[in-house]
């Protein structure tokens, strides 16, 4: 029974590396007529879902898939496309670390463009890991890390985190937060060598504190980082007073988030950009709230 068993395995595999053989001729072909615009976006991804019903584990039809709905500007397909093909370069990162890296950066687009500010800082912390375990990016994806950095940030600026973005968050998360409690970086401005944030840190503050009266975050960590200049032990002294300072302001908004707040600092320890621009200080210097519930 092992045996016959085992034959039927080694058959199936065969038919699906022939089929992923096919796939990639065909992956080749709608590659062209989408470059070339020879065929429709609606002939391109019936073709493209066909082609994946043979080959599931395609990760450049995927990827194709997620850039014909995001040239239509339809943000959750292309999100979706794109995690689809994540899920199958995850498994051939050690291998591919830069299939899976440009896989990761086509993600955080998408779901910048579609709003969805937990899940593109989420992808951030993650390429921010493959850049620290040695991965390394292509000049052009070093210039989109801190665009999108900087534009998440302005979001956060322009449009203040709300209890409804925490509510849906947690109702509706697809990890385990308990593993991976999610958390947004926000660029809190001080003046230099001042622990109290500046008026406009203060007004930032402000305007997220009444988002974290949501029931369903139960305790949130605020995290205070520095950029590398200056004295380890300092900057260590600086970023929890920093933490501290921002806390306060937050009790003083709202009396009863006092149980829910901790203020930590890192320093320089967790430093996003190893650069010596000021750009570089800029986005470095920030204060990390990690929500948990």
């Amino acid at each position: 029974m092992k045996k016959i068993v085992f034959i039927l395995s080694i058959f199936a595999a065969s038919q699906t590396m022939a089929a992923c053989e096919q796939s990639n001729e065909q992956y080749t072909v709608l590659v062209q007529q989408f470059k070339q615009a020879q065929a429709s976006d609606a002939d391109l991804i019936r073709k493209i879902e066909q082609s994946l019903a043979s080959c599931e584990r395609h990760i450049g039809l995927r990827v194709l898939q997620g850039d014909i709905y995001s040239k239509q500007q339809n943000w959750a397909q292309a999100v979706k496309s794109y995690e689809g093909a994540l899920q199958y370069a995850n498994i051939e990162a050690q291998t591919n670390p830069q299939q899976y890296m440009s896989v990761l950066f086509r993600l955080l687009s998408a779901n910048l463009w579609k709003k969805d500010r937990f899940e593109a800082s989420y992808l951030l912390t993650k390429i921010h890991a493959q850049r620290q375990q040695g991965v390394a990016l292509t000049p052009q994806q070093e210039q989109t890390l801190k665009q999108a950095d900087s534009m998440l940030n302005n979001d956060l600026q322009e449009n203040p985190l709300s209890q409804n973005e925490l509510t849906s968050l947690f109702s509706g998360n697809k990890r385990d937060f308990s593993l991976e409690p999610p958390a947004l970086n926000y660029r809190i401005s001080f003046d230099f060598d001042q622990d109290q944030p500046n008026a406009g840190g203060r007004k930032d503050i402000i305007n997220a504190a009444t988002a974290m009266l949501a029931p369903e975050v139960k305790s949130i960590d605020v995290i205070g980082h520095t950029d590398k200049q200056g004295d380890d032990t300092y900057n260590q002294q600086l970023s929890l007073r920093r933490a501290q300072a921002v806390v306060s302001l937050l009790v003083s908004q709202h009396p009863t988030l006092a149980k829910k707040l901790s203020a930590s600092g890192k320093g320089e320890q967790a430093l996003l950009y190893p650069g010596d621009s000021e750009d570089d200080h800029q986005l470095n210097r920030r204060v990390e709230f990690v929500f948990k519930r």
